[in-house]
Formats: structure tokens, C-alpha cells, sequence
């Protein structure tokens, strides 16, 4: 006799499939209180309450014994009306094979009586009572000054001036982790290494036999909030920068704050230019560094509004080239011209470095690019002090010669 509700067949795919229930599970459920309720639909079984005669239907089961499905207990309540990501209610990824199965689904009859069922609470197991913090809750408590901090302005900036000397620090840009362990994620960042400063005045090093330097005071400067806020303009202000590298320069001039930007007074850059490559295909590399070295220029005149001392030592290897302004060896140096506009500036010594031309005419091109460059005062008085040592060192050797 043919039941009314046969199985579906193996090889159909349109019909879900159910995991098997775990062994012992069944009949630990033969016990408990009201009726075992298998999974409606699913492959191997069909339940209802009631078969077309009337009577209670059969559990089909598998050539093992084990019910095929899933099967809910009395202490076991699924979520019938809860949709899930596949888009049916009540049902998991799992039960489905393609997509066919899941336009075809029956709907579910239990979903309206969903409100019924019990549901479980997302309130954590314990209930942990905050302290409140009294009337200050929510507002910002303001920091008692320090008795230093509570000094005139003008004795604090004496302390300063004392402080932060003149520092002259190499900027360099490397990776933070080694490529070879972290070939996927590998950051930059950028570090300090220290240098003989400069004096500000007559633009010497300093101390060139000296083993050690004290070291730039960072620590001071994170100390508070208001402390940063007074000494952040002096950090910037008296430390010398050296770039030897056009990436290094586009990122610390895109790190640090605006605000102190106009602060730095004192740069020095490094610089060597590709020479033209023997194929054609590869002078993308040398126009991507001209380019780069040209934008690193416009950028640091746009953020550095407060430059006074500028120091280029650039290594030419075009050729064939003429050593005149306009080529394009000096168009990326051109950028510093904007500072004559603002008045010029107090100090720019420019080392050029050419093989193929003599070290005077390379010192005349130098000098020409100063005097665009700087203050016409400054450029004048500066020329005086050097004609002034020649003549005196020509003096002396005139005495020594006339002694002997």
C-alpha cells in the first residue's frame, strides 16, 4: 500500500536535505513529554498530526532505524519565524543544495504563532552597577597649573630659549617591519639620526671633534597638553632638517601639524639626479624622478612660509646639457624664487657637482642662484665678508713670503 506522503527520492536536488540527527538522540526523545516533532520536509520523512484518514502518520526511517532530519524536543523550541541570511524562516544555510530548492520551499504555518514561543534574553549573566562619579560626571576636569606652568610667560620662554638648542637631525624614511618576514604589510616611517649642528650665526659646525651631542628634547614636549602647546613652536623652530630623499620630505611635511609648519627655519636637502638611461624604455624612471623632486620643491616652499636658511647640495648627471638657467636640471630649484617676493631669504648656499664642467664655473652658476634666491642685503654683506677673508689670507701669505 502506497503512502500518501512518500519519500522523496535520492538523487532529486530541488529537495533539502537535513543533517542526520547524533546516535542516542532519538531514543532519548522516545521518553520526553509531549511527542517527538520531527523537521517538516525534510529528505527521508514527512510528519504531520493527522494523515488524510485520519490517523497519526508514520516517522519513516532509514535501513539504520535512525530517523532522517533533525529532531526537536519538548526542551528544544526553534525559532520558526526568525529568517535567517539565506532568506527562509526558520531554516539554516546548511539544509539547502542550490537555488532551486530555496524558490521552492512551502511557507511555514508556524510563523504566526511565533509571538508564543519563549525567547531568550541578551542581557548580560551579571549585573555590574557603575559608580557614579558624583557631580563632576560628564564634564572635563581642568588641570591645576604646575608651579612652573603658573611662571610669566616671558621667564618660561627664558627657560626655553636655555633648553632647546640648535639641533641638526637627518630625517630618514625606512620600513617599520623587515619585508622579507611581512611581505604583504610593510609601513614606513620616519626617524631621526642626529648631526653636528650649524651655529646660527656664522653657519659652521659645531664642535667637529666632539664624540657626543645631548639629544633632542622630545620627552619635554609630551609632558601635558599645555606644555606641548608652548614648546612645539621652539621643537620646530631651532632643530636643523636634513632630506636626503624627495619621499621623506612629501611625508613629513604631510605629518606634521599646520599649525607649526611656518616654524621651520632651517633646511638642507640632498639631492642626485638620475642620468639618462642608454634605452628609451627605461627614462620613465629618470622623468618620474625629476618630477618627484619637483613637487617635493613647490612643497616645501608652500609649508615652510618662515624659511630662513636653505642648503642644496645637488649632483648633476644629465647629458648633454648646458650649465644656464632655464634647462632642465635647474627647473625644480626654481620653485625657491617665490621666496624674493616675500623679501628673500637670510641664507642659501647651493653646492652644484658636475663632472663633465670646472669646479670655478660650477661655484659661478652657484652663486648666480643665490642672489635669486636671497635677501639682496644679505647677499651683499655675505659677498663683503668673503672678499674681506681672501684679502686677508693674501695679506698674511704677503707677510710670511716677506719675513722669509
Amino acid at each position: 500500500m502506497l503512502h500518501p506522503h512518500p519519500p522523496a527520492p535520492r538523487n532529486n536536488r530541488a529537495h533539502a536535505r537535513a543533517p542526520r540527527a547524533p546516535r542516542g538522540h532519538f531514543q532519548a526523545a522516545l521518553h520526553a513529554q509531549p511527542l517527538v516533532h520531527s523537521q517538516p520536509f525534510s529528505r527521508g520523512q514527512q510528519h504531520h498530526h493527522l494523515n488524510s484518514r485520519g490517523t497519526q502518520s508514520h516517522i519513516y526511517r532509514s535501513q539504520r532505524g535512525r530517523p532522517r532530519g533533525q529532531m526537536y524536543t519538548a526542551n528544544f523550541q526553534p525559532s520558526w519565524g526568525a529568517p535567517n541570511s539565506n532568506g527562509a524562516p526558520g531554516r539554516s544555510r546548511s539544509n539547502y543544495r542550490g537555488r532551486r530548492s530555496r524558490k521552492k520551499f512551502p511557507a511555514n504555518t508556524r510563523s504566526q504563532n511565533s509571538r508564543h514561543l519563549p525567547t531568550m534574553s541578551t542581557a548580560p549573566y551579571f549585573n555590574i552597577k557603575r559608580q557614579s562619579s558624583g557631580p563632576t560626571e560628564g564634564k572635563a576636569v581642568a588641570q591645576i597649573p604646575s608651579p612652573f606652568q603658573r611662571l610669566p610667560p616671558e621667564i618660561r620662554d627664558q627657560i626655553y630659549d636655555h633648553i632647546f638648542e640648535p639641533h641638526r637631525v637627518e630625517l630618514i624614511r625606512r620600513s617599520e617591519k623587515d619585508p622579507t618576514k611581512h611581505p604583504k604589510r610593510v609601513y614606513y616611517r620616519l626617524y631621526h639620526n642626529p648631526l653636528r649642528s650649524r651655529d646660527p650665526v656664522t653657519q659652521q659646525i659645531q664642535d667637529p671633534c666632539r664624540k657626543s651631542q645631548l639629544p633632542v628634547p622630545i620627552a619635554l614636549v609630551f609632558t601635558c597638553r599645555s606644555i606641548y602647546c608652548d614648546t612645539l613652536w621652539w621643537l620646530y623652530s631651532t632643530t636643523q632638517f636634513v632630506f636626503t630623499s624627495t619621499r621623506t620630505m612629501n611625508r613629513f611635511f604631510n605629518t606634521i601639524p599646520s599649525e607649526v609648519q611656518p616654524a621651520i627655519r632651517h633646511v638642507e636637502i640632498n639631492q642626485e639626479m638620475h642620468s639618462e638611461p642608454s634605452l628609451t624604455e627605461h627614462r620613465i624612471h629618470k622623468v618620474r624622478s625629476d618630477w618627484a623632486f619637483t613637487m617635493a620643491c613647490e612643497n616645501l616652499v608652500r609649508c615652510c612660509s618662515g624659511l630662513q636658511v636653505l642648503y642644496i647640495y645637488f649632483r648633476i648627471r644629465d647629458w648633454p646639457m648646458s650649465l644656464e638657467i632655464g634647462e632642465t636640471w635647474s627647473l625644480p630649484m626654481m620653485a625657491f624664487a617665490e621666496y624674493k617676493a616675500k623679501g628673500g631669504l637670510d641664507v642659501v648656499t647651493i653646492n652644484l657637482d658636475m663632472p663633465r664642467f670646472g669646479v670655478q664655473k660650477l661655484k659661478n652658476m652657484a652663486k648666480t642662484l643665490e642672489k635669486r634666491f636671497m635677501k639682496p642685503k644679505a647677499f651683499q654683506i655675505r659677498e663683503d665678508e668673503r672678499l674681506a677673508r681672501e684679502l686677508s689670507c693674501s695679506f698674511m701669505g704677503l707677510r710670511v713670503e716677506g719675513n722669509d
